[in-house]
């Protein structure tokens, strides 16, 4: 289903999961790392194109991965999780 959605829009999904069964651990951010090469080894990235998503356990992750890596990441997706007022 994934794969004739994403080849008729021209996108590359990959996807990574953490040893930890709850929430993304500080370690998995490499391995986010080495992902994104492989694939821009693979592949020509958009770099416009290029986005992250957190969902539950790993939202926390996927926002700082987003804005501490902001060279290889232009959009960040998060879901299940609440949205807290700042101040």
């Amino acid at each position: 289903r994934w794969r004739s959605s994403c080849e008729s829009r021209q996108l590359i999904l990959a996807g990574y999961k953490s040893a930890s069964a709850n929430r993304w651990l500080p370690a998995d951010t490499e391995k986010v790392v080495e992902i994104l090469d492989e694939l821009s080894r693979k592949f020509t990235l958009d770099p416009d194109r290029v986005v992250i998503h957190g969902a539950g356990g790993s939202v926390e992750l996927a926002r700082q991965f987003a804005m501490e890596r902001r060279d290889r990441v232009r959009g960040l997706i998060l879901s299940g999780t609440p949205i807290v007022a700042l101040g």
